[in-house]
């Protein structure tokens, strides 16, 4: 046999075992064939291999939170400020009053006026008409 000490017996048994145990596993089945916590995943970083306490998705959930609390560590390592002390800072009620709630601003006014109900010039410049009249019989307005 190839290991010393090893019987053939003992070889046999071994074969037998590998033989009974399936060729191809999801990652779950795998996990619980072996016995693989969630805590021994991380421990030996497996990422292939599920976890036999732990479901698919509540590993999704957890991956996500880890990658949350990773980025926001970067970010504060990189000197950002947590929204809510930026947003003490420079907020515009710390700096100006309210307004009460019963006043409500103006809108801004709005050319709203069609072109025909503006005054016309008093002289037309491809005519030559020198009155509003003349103007009006030329370029009727209906």
């Amino acid at each position: 046999m190839g290991q010393k000490g090893l019987t053939e017996d003992e070889a046999t048994l071994i074969l037998e075992e590998a033989s009974d145990a399936p060729r191809h596993m999801k990652a779950d089945d795998l996990a619980a064939w072996l016995g693989c916590t969630y805590a021994d995943r991380e421990t030996l970083r497996l990422t292939r291999i599920g976890a036999c306490d732990i479901g698919p998705q509540a590993r999704a959930e957890l991956r996500k939170r880890k990658a949350r609390l990773r980025a926001q560590r970067r970010r504060h390592d990189k000197g950002a400020k947590p929204r809510a002390d930026w947003e003490a800072e420079h907020s515009i009620s710390r700096t100006r009053r309210h307004q009460p709630p019963d006043v409500v601003p103006t809108p801004p006014r709005r050319w709203h006026r069609s072109v025909r109900s503006r005054p016309l010039p008093y002289r037309c410049a491809h005519t030559c008409a020198t009155s509003e009249e003349a103007i009006r019989e030329r370029h009727p307005t209906d």
